[in-house]
């Protein structure tokens, strides 16, 4: 019997949430019995690696959505997928156009993973480019068949900043449970098997070194705990906000203490031997990272950023929260937390709700395939 087959879009394979999520999707289809097209704006990055072999890969070859319509079209014409599963609103919005100038018949599902309040108060004029993909938003995304967002408030914003207070939107989580070979043998000096034999309690976090992720704030609060409870912390992941960050070490004596490790290809081997991860963003669209430590039974801390983040953590039930920019707030509750953390089984049953085949599937019968 020949597969039903589906087509997976996405701006590239860089180490963001919304490409990990795209790839999570990839690899269920296959597992759910579809054939998988995988159609990327620019084929680069290490997430990459480890794709399915069944999974045909489409690379535009563009250096922005914009420039990928006519790549976009030309796929559509000829591979004609009965579905499309898109994400993030430069590229949704392309995708929509495409289908719908050369394949009307394709259904069509948009995921949105970034809070309009991060960009809409940049949608002023139309000199910035914000006022036009809010304008192409209200225009394009009732045309879609399915649009798919992470969380109750992010749908909120959908309806009455951006102005589509009239579309029936789908609140459907990411897909982030661990395959079983991520949480693998210690990968640092710091951590160990057996966290009982430990000096000092091991923290880390994970995300891109920029201006959202706030990392300043968990040094400086990091700093303050440090002071009553001597502890380590590790930082995973690259960006502009390196030598910011490495200064202010610096500046805080911490160098014996924190350690910026760079890129990571399995995070979560780092998780399921740490004491604690903590998320000091000041806003996200969903919180991968949060599932991604339950499922590896490591305890949380986090600011209450936006997106999924207080649904993901049941308003304090799977983890602290704590308002963002406050060191002091944030140091006492991984105090708390390394005295009182929450028990690993907790834990792992709550990341189950994030299954990848059962997020998948919602997905797909959202859209009827």
């Amino acid at each position: 019997m020949k597969k039903k087959r589906v087509a997976v879009v996405c701006y590239d394979m860089q180490w963001r949430g919304v490409q990990q999520t795209q790839k999570r999707l990839a690899a269920s289809l296959v597992d759910l019995g579809y054939q998988v097209d995988l159609v990327l704006v620019n084929a680069v990055g290490p997430l990459m690696e480890d794709l399915p072999q069944s999974v045909d890969v489409f690379d535009l070859e563009a250096s922005s959505a914009k420039k990928a319509l006519p790549g976009l079209v030309k796929y559509f014409k000829k591979r004609r997928p009965l579905g499309v599963l898109a994400s993030e609103d430069h590229v949704n919005c392309m995708v929509i156009i495409a289908t719908r100038l050369v394949s009307p018949n394709t259904k069509v599902s948009i995921s949105c993973h970034v809070s309009p309040s991060t960009w809409l108060s940049d949608a002023t004029s139309p000199f910035k480019k914000e006022w036009w993909v809010k304008l192409a938003i209200k225009a394009l995304y009732p045309m879609a068949n399915q649009c798919v967002l992470l969380s109750q408030k992010m749908a909120f914003e959908y309806r009455s900043e951006v102005g589509l207070k009239g579309l029936n939107f789908k609140v459907i989580p990411n897909p982030v449970a661990p395959r079983d070979n991520e949480v693998a043998l210690p990968p640092h000096r710091w951590l160990s098997e057996d966290k009982s034999v430990r000096i000092e309690p091991v923290i880390i976090a994970v995300g891109a070194l920029s201006r959202l992720k706030n990392f300043s704030l968990l040094v400086s609060a990091f700093s303050l705990l440090n002071k009553q409870k001597k502890s380590k912390l590790i930082i995973i992941g690259e960006g502009p906000k390196r030598k910011e960050l490495e200064n202010q070490i610096k500046l805080e004596g911490l160098v014996s203490s924190v350690e910026l490790v760079g890129f990571q290809s399995k995070p979560m081997s780092f998780m399921a031997h740490a004491d604690m991860l903590v998320m000091s963003s000041l806003s996200e669209g969903f919180g991968n990272v949060l599932i991604e430590a339950m499922a590896a039974a490591c305890p949380i801390v986090s600011t209450r950023c936006g997106g999924g983040v207080e649904e993901i953590l049941a308003d304090g039930k799977y983890g602290e929260l704590v308002e963002i920019n406050n060191p002091e707030a944030l140091a006492a509750a991984m105090a708390r937390t390394l005295d009182q953390p929450i028990q690993p089984n907790v834990l792992i049953k709550a990341s189950r709700r994030y299954d990848p085949l059962e997020i998948t599937s919602r997905y797909m019968q959202g859209l009827g395939i």
